[in-house]
């Protein structure tokens, strides 16, 4: 180790570059709570978090989505096509990588 420290302090640029890191390190008087504690409620100026009152819940978006596939024919074609039909609705889809063992 005194060695390791001699040559240390021989090498300018070691101590320039230590120098310089210690300079640049913020003192943690002049840093704000939250810095130091991770805390949330350290934080200041939180932002508004707006309500989700009146927004669609998960559960009604998957009931929609149930409806919605209750009503849905598909039939397989050629390989990575399909034909899907709903509500009147006719269309060809072309899936890649997709084959009717899937369904």
């Amino acid at each position: 180790m005194g060695e390791l420290s001699i040559a240390i302090k021989n090498n300018e640029t070691v101590i320039e570059t230590l120098n310089s890191a210690i300079g640049n390190k913020a003192n943690k008087a002049d840093l704000a709570s939250v810095a130091t504690s991770g805390k949330y409620s350290d934080l200041l100026d939180k932002p508004e978090i707006p309500s989700i009152e009146g927004l669609a819940t998960e559960s009604y978006i998957d009931e929609k989505l149930d409806d919605k596939m209750d009503n849905i024919e598909i039939t397989p074609k050629d390989e990575g096509k399909f034909l899907i039909i709903q509500g009147g609705k006719v269309a060809l889809v072309s899936i890649p990588n997709i084959t009717e063992e899937v369904f």
